[in-house]
């Protein structure tokens, strides 16, 4: 009995989160970043049909639904591929997570309520689950143990009705262990405080797999084993590998394993992947004692990951595409061609496609002019597939500065007070758009404006967050 795992597809989506500014030589980033996706999902549906495990669940985030202007096009992509995995005698779980809906819309104009539509026959014959946002499913039946499916929960009431929901789950179960699968992120696996607790979930879940933060992360709190098996593409730009430590990882590998081996352990810890969780592994005979399997530790290092790895282990997929990052000062300039011409010729002997890189540069102009040359030789030379650099907005960050040095009405959220400068614009038009709507008489006009209101906060709620996330990938 295995099942594989794999989530946070964002079927549509165009762009890095956070990041703008990308150059590429032909295609602009939207079709890269939308073909790129588009490959992986398929690379990841022909592992499943090769590899062939009893069960696949998708964990959540299937489409970019809340912003994708080809959503049909993005379904039909969907639901022909989880067709090809049912009609293989595969079984499916599905669920919905926080980006395969529009929080606008109702129910029956939803994405998922499309896919279940198109997939009702197999729902009918037992083979396919679709687990909606705000509910949950008890699979008897498919594997050794029951399989708790709950799909994305609102976090705005601090997951109180998570929580009430896993409680009434456990109930049912009746002190069965179970695996529990959820889009929610485990906020003590990835110290994210205000994310949702380990203690809130019920003794019964022992396995626990989620997805929501597109980092894998594999975590061992005895009893119990905490996986994410992440993004199949890169998807923020906090996920970005920094060149200089992505190097030094290299080269300790090769130093102490060789060069045959350190390709390949680095290769799984650069590439997006699937995952799979083995039912008959020796070491979950009884499901209760993850000590005793080959995993040891409780934050397990990417670049360890194996196949032999029993009873999680991951496949790498050979269509994900790298994603760099650095920050160079003047004088550094060498050094980081150095390093970035190393690991170009790394990938280059993996065989995977060429990295996208984002890069801050720190440096007089004449300096950054030769600099920035030279990269636009590799972006030209397809050494890069896109390139972003980000100097006059540093310059104007600092002028920034300057400016509200005196009377910083953003002063009181301390280091955080320059993301809020950044959507300044946004919150001075969500004022503006407050008093217009005090303005308006007409019940369909007044809805209009309501609706514009709420969109551009949830766009600075995103801001936000992606400002955040690479705050904590830096860090």
């Amino acid at each position: 009995m295995r099942i594989g795992f794999f989530t946070d597809t964002h079927l549509g989506a165009t762009l890095y989160r956070g990041g703008r500014g990308w150059r590429t030589k032909e295609k602009d980033i939207a079709s890269v970043r939308k073909g790129d996706i588009y490959e992986s999902f398929k690379a990841a549906l022909d592992l499943f049909l090769e590899e062939k495990p009893d069960i696949v669940a998708h964990l959540g985030d299937l489409l970019e639904g809340r912003a994708s202007a080809t959503i049909f096009n993005d379904l039909n992509t969907a639901i022909n591929g989880l067709k090809t995995l049912l009609d293989a005698g595969i079984k499916v779980i599905l669920l919905e997570g926080n980006h395969d809906f529009r929080r606008y819309a109702d129910r029956k104009n939803q994405p998922f309520t499309v896919i279940e539509t198109a997939l009702k026959p197999y729902t009918n014959r037992g083979d396919l689950v679709i687990v909606r946002a705000e509910e949950y499913r008890i699979i008897d039946g498919w594997a050794r143990v029951p399989i708790v499916a709950v799909g994305y929960y609102d976090e705005g009431d601090n997951f109180v009705s998570l929580s009430n929901t896993l409680r009434k789950a456990a109930e049912e179960l009746n002190g069965r262990k179970a695996l529990l699968l959820t889009h929610q992120t485990i906020g003590d696996v990835w110290g994210i405080p205000e994310f949702y607790r380990i203690e809130d979930i019920p003794d019964n879940f022992v396995y626990i797999f989620n997805g929501h933060i597109h980092k894998r992360k594999l975590v061992v709190r005895p009893p119990r084993i905490f996986v994410n098996p992440g993004s199949v593409e890169y998807q923020d730009m906090g996920e970005a590998w920094d060149v200089f430590e992505l190097l030094r990882i290299y080269e300790d590998l090769e130093g102490t394993y060789g060069r045959k081996k350190a390709l390949e352990m680095f290769k799984r810890a650069v590439m997006k992947g699937v995952v799979f969780l083995d039912l008959d592994a020796p070491q979950l005979r009884n499901l209760m004692d993850p000590e005793d399997a080959n995993i040891k530790g409780d934050d397990i290092p990417v670049y360890y990951w194996n196949s032999s790895r029993r009873p999680v282990f991951y496949h790498p997929l050979p269509t994900s595409r790298p994603f760099l990052k650095a920050r160079v000062r003047e004088g550094e300039e060498d050094t980081f061609n150095e390093a970035i011409d190393k690991l170009l010729d790394v990938f280059k002997a993996l065989g995977v496609k060429a990295p996208v890189l984002s890069l801050e540069a720190e440096m007089g102009e004449e300096t950054f002019a030769r600099f920035q040359a030279r990269l636009i030789d590799l972006l030209e030379g397809d050494e890069l597939a896109a390139l972003r650099i980000l100097y006059e907005a540093l310059l104007e960050r600092e002028e920034v500065s300057q400016e509200f040095e005196e009377g910083d009405r953003y002063a009181l959220f301390g280091e955080y007070g320059h993301v809020l400068r950044m959507i300044d614009e946004k919150v001075r038009r969500l004022i503006d758009l407050e008093g217009e709507l005090k303005e308006i008489k007409g019940k369909k006009a007044k809805g209009e404006k309501e609706r514009e209101i709420t969109s551009l906060t949830e766009k600075i709620k995103e801001e936000i967050l992606s400002a955040f996330e690479k705050e904590v990938g830096d860090a």
